[in-house]
């Protein structure tokens, strides 16, 4: 028997986040159809709430597998950003043959993927920053710095600039004050 080097949990996870996934997309299908107040739109929210870990743990398997061993940028574009496309594209055409409307909503339809096709777009990107990631990752003192630049650019600034519209208002170029209305 071969010997690989396969970490089995990952396959428990991918498998775990695979139902969690397929439960997100049940209930969020479901969302725009029943009544706000109904009993079954908060059962709706109850399961898409529970299961929304599992798109972070595809993307925590990917860096955790990328980041551990040296994967050259040609194989990187060459083998898994290629694999991600075709996949884009088949699927796309697909859904653009049962898309209703005319031949420019259907080309469209091909470009931007069907509405949960996002993860496809977000997962190449994240292919794309490896070679850039992985140094920050295997140096403390870089991941570190990586990781205080990130926490005051994804959440400070954007939290203080919320409490400072909430609290302290906004104005128009015309100094006029603005309200939650727009200016």
């Amino acid at each position: 028997m071969k010997q690989t080097d396969r970490t089995v949990y990952f396959d428990y996870l991918r498998v775990t986040a695979t139902f969690a996934v397929m439960i997100l997309h049940i209930s969020a299908q479901n969302w725009y159809t029943t009544d706000v107040n109904g009993v079954e739109r908060q059962i709706f929210n109850f399961f898409d709430s529970i299961v929304r870990w599992g798109v972070p743990v595809f993307v925590m398997i990917s860096g955790s597998l990328f980041l551990n061993k040296d994967v050259p940028l040609s194989k990187i574009y060459s083998k898994y950003i290629l694999r991600m496309m075709v996949s884009f594209i088949v699927w796309s055409v697909v859904y653009a043959l049962f898309a209703d409307g005319t031949m420019i909503n259907r080309l469209l339809a091909v470009v931007q993927g069907h509405y949960h096709m996002w993860f496809i777009f977000m997962i190449i990107g994240i292919y794309m920053c490896i070679p850039l990631i992985k140094p920050i990752v295997q140096n403390d003192g870089r991941c570190r710095y990586y990781l205080l630049l990130a926490l005051f650019f994804a959440f400070f600034i954007p939290e203080i600039m919320t409490l400072l519209s909430d609290f302290g208002g906004r104005t128009d170029k015309k100094g006029s004050k603005c309200d939650k209305r727009g200016c």
